[in-house]
C-alpha cells in the first residue's frame, strides 16, 4: 500500500463510517473504520470470495456511510507475488 493510498483512506473517513478497497480476490486489501461494531468481525468465513460482501452488507445493516475504494490486488498466497512486483513497478 502506497503512502497515498493510506492518506486517501483517513481522508475518506473525515466523511464516511467506513472505507473499504475490495480486493480482486472477494476479499479486502484495507477495511478503515471511524466506528467500531463487533458484529463487523463475528462470525466470517475468512479466506472466501465473500469477505467484502459480507463486511459491506454489515456495515449497510448498520445505517453506517460507507466508501469505497479501488478493486486491489492483495498477496496472499505465492501465486500472488507476481502483483506485488507489478506495483512496485507502477502497474498495480
Amino acid at each position: 500500500m502506497s503512502p497515498e493510498l493510506l492518506r486517501g483512506a483517513a481522508q475518506a473517513l473525515r466523511d464516511a463510517d467506513a472505507m473499504i478497497h475490495p480486493s480482486t480476490d472477494g476479499g479486502y486489501v484495507l477495511l478503515g473504520l471511524a466506528r467500531f461494531d463487533p458484529s463487523l468481525f463475528t462470525d466470517i468465513a475468512w479466506s472466501t470470495a465473500n469477505v467484502a460482501a459480507t463486511t459491506v452488507a454489515r456495515i449497510r445493516a448498520l445505517g453506517w456511510s460507507l466508501a469505497v475504494g479501488d478493486t486491489l490486488h492483495d498477496i496472499d498466497v505465492a501465486e500472488d507475488l507476481h502483483f506485488l512486483r507489478g506495483s512496485a513497478e507502477g502497474n498495480t
